[in-house]
């Protein structure tokens, strides 16, 4: 595992990519701290549930790679209050619109990527 780690970061490196790797499948703290520890700039989640459970444990630098559903920004706003550097994606023009609304409402300027097809 270290050895593969090590290799897909040197990679990233190589590319100048900021290597942020996806933890839904290995849900564990220490693959991700050692991820972090080869050079990983951050993690990508597909649940914001997921989001919470390593932020908990310490890790900021989170991307919520699933388009953005309005009822769930209030959860999302949560973390950012807490100290998340949660990113979240827009998938389409509505969510976006959605997503500046609320971030208007609460004062929140969220860090919004837009996923493109």
């Amino acid at each position: 595992m270290n050895r593969n780690i090590e290799r897909m970061q040197q990679r990233m490196n190589t590319l100048g990519v900021s290597f942020r790797p996806h933890v839904k499948t290995t849900k564990c703290e220490q693959v991700v701290r050692a991820q972090l520890a080869a050079g990983a700039r951050g993690i990508t989640v597909s649940t914001l549930k997921e989001a919470e459970q390593f932020f908990a444990t310490g890790i900021r630098d989170i991307v919520y790679a699933v388009g953005m559903a309005p009822t769930k920004l209030p959860q999302a706003l949560a973390l950012r209050r807490q100290g998340c550097d949660l990113k979240i994606v827009a998938d389409s023009v509505a969510c976006a619109e959605a997503i500046v609304a609320f971030g208007r409402q609460h004062d929140e300027a969220f860090e919004v990527w837009i996923e493109i097809d």
